[in-house]
């Protein structure tokens, strides 16, 4: 009888402390994932573009970018074109330049690629807040709002 509270006593022990040890060890996946948020190498689905929200069409590719922290190089999709160029990251501050794209036509969605185009030139600061990548104009007005999509492998 002893021996059999001992034991029950032990395995309590056991229980309690890999209870506390479980939940000291990882935060909330939701808080992990925000902390783990970078500007770089991340893929960022355009959710706005200036006042006007994006929704992507069912069976539509959705507009984003991926801001390439080996090359300093911009990639993504943006519409109808796949797109890229570069930027320069200075604090805060970002720039993009010779920002180019295919030239493949496609209808319902030639406008918005053009307007997210343009955007481009007159980015000069960026932000994230929480899941969202923005990015903002010399007056601080937000030209783009981006959410961060799960992670992208990079091929060597």
């Amino acid at each position: 009888m002893k021996t059999h509270r001992s034991l029950l006593r032990g395995m309590a022990i056991a229980v309690a402390f890999a209870t506390l040890v479980g939940c000291a060890a990882e935060p909330p996946p939701e808080i992990a994932k925000a902390v783990a948020i970078s500007l770089m190498d991340t893929s960022w689905k355009l959710t706005q573009l200036g006042d006007e929200v994006v929704s992507t069409p069912p069976g539509a590719r959705e507009i984003n970018l991926v801001l390439q922290a080996r090359n300093q190089r911009v990639t993504g999709f943006a519409g109808c074109n796949l797109m890229m160029g570069s930027y320069v990251l200075k604090g805060s501050e970002i720039k993009f330049d010779q920002m180019g794209s295919t030239r493949m036509a496609c209808e319902g969605r030639m406008d918005i690629e053009q307007r997210y185009l343009a955007m481009f030139a007159g980015a000069r600061r960026w932000e994230i807040t929480a899941m969202n990548f923005r990015l903002l104009d010399a007056t601080g007005k937000t030209i783009a709002t981006f959410e961060a999509q799960p992670a992208i492998q990079d091929s060597p």
